[in-house]
């Protein structure tokens, strides 16, 4: 902008505007200056609103302008002042008269500015000994991550990505139509169902992860004419267990409990039901089932859909207690290895990718002549494509799983017949 009076009806207005202080320098930062507006010979005859100006690298000026007080009033910009943006790193543009500018080293000291490279800023602090220093990169800090049940979260920090000059509107998910994305507290969230395919998230399993990644693309700010630009990629990443353990407790309906692993998301939610019929239709109300010896049990083992849509339950092991302690050394084998321990007592259903563990056996003593029978079970999820995610026998020794804390349901209680 001029820093002189210009004259009227100039700049595509009747009262342009012009600074009345010189311009800042680079050390000055963010400085307000007041403007005039020219009319009826007076150089100042509308002061208008001040406006917000620093000094950049490079010889040029950033401005920041407020509303005129009238509709009369416009801001001019200094045509003679071009050449200044031919200025070096070294020089500074200067002027007599505030309108023929020119090009003038600061110091004969500064010759070392010469050598300085594109990224580099001459700078000193006693204008006397000059250095090229590298201009300072924003740091960017790290995506957050959440890994929750039903969803994977990312977020970004909104002043870093406007400092490493990216812009938060263009980002989007693997699937370039997943942009949506919400702001707390300065962060910017983007989130995505953990479930293959949803937004170009992809799957990996292995014996006892499920692994869910996906790529957040950022793209830079666009400068100028320039509209392509390669993005900033965030990959990010969720594993969920596959095994677990569940046991029939008191209420007899599914009871749940979530396991967490640091940095990993949480076990699935299971569920362990006593049914009346072999349709698994008609589970048992809360409190104490007592039941006729022989009665067939129908024990569904089930995971919550939302969670693992598309694995098959695999049953790993299950016993039968006389205490609701799943630690009880009396215990008797009903599944193991996957395998029915006696096919007689035991029989296991087939189970499918959206079918729960199910298994029936025959009530009886099994623990000896102990009143109560207590159910404890512990099971696997896997990718159903995989040929080895089956309920088939498996010929290795099972994983203990009394290192774990169980759930426990019960009791089912034999009934006597009276003498």
């Amino acid at each position: 902008m001029p820093e002189r009076c210009v004259d009227k009806y100039m700049c595509g207005t009747h009262a342009p505007l012009w600074l009345t202080t010189p311009h800042p320098a680079l050390s000055d930062g963010i400085i307000r200056s007041p403007v005039c507006g020219h009319w009826s010979s007076d150089c100042c005859r509308f002061p208008s609103n001040p406006i917000h100006i620093r000094a950049c690298p490079g010889n040029y000026f950033v401005y920041k302008f407020i509303d005129p007080i009238n509709c009369y009033l416009a801001y001019c910009a200094d045509v003679n002042t071009a050449v200044c943006g031919t200025c070096r790193g070294y020089e500074t543009c200067v002027s007599e008269d505030k309108v023929n500018w020119r090009c003038e080293r600061q110091d004969p000291n500064t010759a070392v500015c010469e050598t300085c490279r594109e990224d580099e800023t001459c700078v000193s602090e006693d204008r006397v000994n000059w250095r090229c220093e590298r201009q300072e990169q924003p740091i960017f800090r790290g995506p957050e991550l959440v890994c929750g049940r039903i969803f994977l979260q990312v977020g970004l920090d909104r002043a870093a990505l406007a400092a490493g000059r990216l812009d938060v509107s263009s980002a989007h998910l693997a699937d370039f139509r997943c942009t949506e994305h919400q702001e707390s507290n300065g962060t910017v969230w983007f989130h995505v169902e953990h479930r293959e395919g949803s937004c170009g998230t992809q799957l990996r399993t292995n014996a006892t992860h499920a692994t869910y990644s996906n790529t957040l693309f950022v793209y830079p700010v666009t400068e100028g004419n320039r509209s392509f630009n390669a993005p900033e990629s965030f990959p990010f990443s969720c594993s969920y267990p596959l095994d677990s353990q569940t046991s029939l407790d008191v209420a007899i309906r599914p009871y749940l409990e979530e396991a967490r692993v640091v940095g990993l998301g949480p076990s699935a939610r299971v569920a362990m039901s006593l049914y009346r019929n072999a349709n698994y239709t008609d589970p048992y109300s809360a409190g104490p089932v007592v039941l006729p010896l022989g009665t067939a049990l129908h024990v569904g083992v089930s995971v919550e859909q939302d969670d693992l849509d598309g694995f098959a339950v695999i049953l790993e092991e299950c016993y039968a207690t006389p205490s609701a302690d799943p630690e009880d050394p009396v215990r008797f084998t009903l599944i193991q290895n996957r395998c029915p321990s006696n096919r007689r007592l035991v029989n296991i259903e087939p189970s499918g990718p959206s079918l729960p563990g199910r298994f029936t056996t025959l009530l009886s003593l099994f623990t000896g002549d102990y009143d109560d029978v207590f159910l404890h079970c512990s099971l696997s999820m896997c990718d159903h494509r995989q040929a080895s995610c089956s309920q088939r026998c498996l010929s290795r020794v099972a994983r203990s799983i009394t290192a774990r804390k169980l759930q426990t349901i019960g009791p089912i209680t034999w009934e006597k017949v009276a003498k």
